[in-house]
């Protein structure tokens, strides 16, 4: 099989060739990115080695959940790829990070940082870009709490591959939510890691798919501690010829005892040519915890649309407001209102 194929099982595969890897001309270390918090510092790899240096985290090539991270093996991150930055407890506004500018393909390796106690919202947000391979580290520290927003919403030739991984620290919370609604291609990794005691992920996810195209989403939790909990739930809307491919896993190893994990994915399909493919996962090593999973895919049905165009609304606004309705569980965890109304416009004119 063509080595730009991704297959996931039978009949599941991502193709990736109109990305043309081969082709693509990286300069290291061009990357733009800008945080707007003047809090937030900017530290180097030495700064960031030392505040790390009791935190057990792999290499990122030895991190067998994102080893299938195209980009990485193609294109080696290196050295002047890295930025690190440092979030501390004192910060009070939320952190937008804005990453690229009008720039053609960029590789980073982005490491964040947050002081134990610290409560941050990230907001990070791709600009004009036609290839970005992105690996992002957020490490959380004791009692933290961190919501990080991917504001996804590149334009449809665009192609973004990225592998996100957070390390959750002791009695910290951890909040992603990932807002799919750009791209030609997104492959999007998503890992978290609870590293100690009394940690929580929330993994949250919206994806909106319309003409050709392609978002692969993995989403991964991983119980490395005892006492941790964890909550999993993706929503798609996919019309045209649109392809989604959900792979969401939850794992709880020998000694990892007390947890609790839950995972659901929806999809909303609007057309008979657009596809999902869901492939839910729980790998529970012990009996003493609780699990479950769930996956549904629906159309929309005849009797919503004639309760709409019985109260003489057109067929288009009632698609619309049931679109808006079934996605808004996910918006409504943005929490920002200005964004979550650029969010929701974004929607509208996808569905025309």
């Amino acid at each position: 099989m063509n080595k730009d194929i991704l297959k996931y099982g039978i009949g599941i595969v991502a193709d990736m060739t109109a990305i043309d890897f081969d082709a693509r001309v990286f300069e290291h270390g061009n990357m733009n990115v800008v945080v707007d918090n003047l809090k937030v510092k900017k530290i180097s790899t030495k700064e960031c080695e030392e505040k790390l240096k009791n935190w057990k985290i792999q290499k990122v090539e030895k991190r067998k959940e994102i080893v299938d991270v195209r980009f990485y093996k193609q294109n080696a991150i290196e050295p002047t790829d890295i930025v690190t930055f440092f979030i501390p407890k004192t910060v009070d506004k939320p952190v937008h990070i804005y990453i690229g500018d009008k720039q053609k393909n960029v590789l980073i390796y982005l490491r964040i940082i947050v002081e134990a106690g610290a409560r941050v919202t990230i907001i990070e947000s791709i600009q004009d870009i036609e290839y970005c391979g992105m690996i992002l580290d957020v490490i959380v520290g004791e009692g933290a709490y961190v919501k990080y927003i991917i504001d996804q919403r590149v334009d449809d030739k665009s192609f973004l591959i990225h592998a996100r991984t957070a390390f959750v620290g002791k009695n910290a919370i951890y909040r992603w939510i990932d807002i799919e609604l750009g791209s030609a291609i997104s492959k999007q990794t998503i890992v978290t890691e609870l590293v100690d005691e009394g940690a929580r992920a929330e993994t949250y996810g919206l994806f909106f798919g319309i003409d050709n195209q392609l978002i692969d989403l993995k989403t991964t939790i991983l119980h490395n501690a005892s006492h941790t909990t964890s909550d999993m739930h993706v929503k798609g809307v996919l019309s045209g010829h649109a392809k989604g491919i959900y792979y969401g896993l939850i794992r709880i190893p020998h000694g990892s005892y007390t947890c609790d994990g839950k995972q659901r994915e929806e999809t909303l399909l609007l057309s008979k040519d657009s596809e999902i493919n869901s492939i839910p996962n729980l790998e529970i090593e012990n009996n003493d915890v609780k699990c479950r999973h769930a996956v549904s895919t629906a159309n929309i049905d005849t009797e919503s649309l004639f309760y709409f165009q019985s109260r003489g609304i057109e067929n288009d606004t009632a698609i619309q407001s049931i679109v808006e309705g079934y996605l808004m569980e996910i918006i409504d965890l943005v929490g920002d209102e200005t964004l979550m109304k650029s969010i929701k416009s974004t929607i509208i004119k996808k569905l025309k």
